[in-house]
């Protein structure tokens, strides 16, 4: 956090995450799934601590332990929901390329607010 303000870190979060699911739509070799496995959980960990900072830092004192919990919640449900949910498609590149998407999208929507406009 001394490093990083809290969205610079989910923009560089966001970026080593969209590298590593895109790797692993590129690359079958096991070890290399691996490194890219650690490194996106690397990721997905910047940026959920950069999303509560900044969720935190938005919020006055009085409401930050719901909004925290709150955001903790969803977090949740959606690694649970997922999980269940692309399991039945787990054959397929389906998964990936969805978390690919979402992880553009999500840059394009960080970047936003820096350059004025969606790339």
């Amino acid at each position: 956090m001394k490093m990083l303000k809290p969205v610079g870190m989910v923009r560089l979060a966001l970026a080593l995450m969209a590298f590593c699911i895109g790797g692993t739509l590129l690359n079958t070799h096991p070890y290399v799934l691996y490194l890219l496995a650690v490194l996106g959980a690397v990721g997905f960990g910047l940026s959920y601590s950069g999303l509560m900072a900044q969720l935190s830092i938005s919020v006055d004192a009085s409401k930050q332990g719901s909004i925290m919990g709150m955001a903790a919640t969803i977090a949740a449900f959606s690694a649970g929901f997922s999980g269940f949910a692309f399991g039945f498609v787990a054959n397929i590149n389906a998964p990936i390329m969805s978390a690919l998407f979402y992880v553009g999208l999500a840059i394009i929507i960080c970047c936003k607010k820096q350059f004025g406009r969606y790339i």
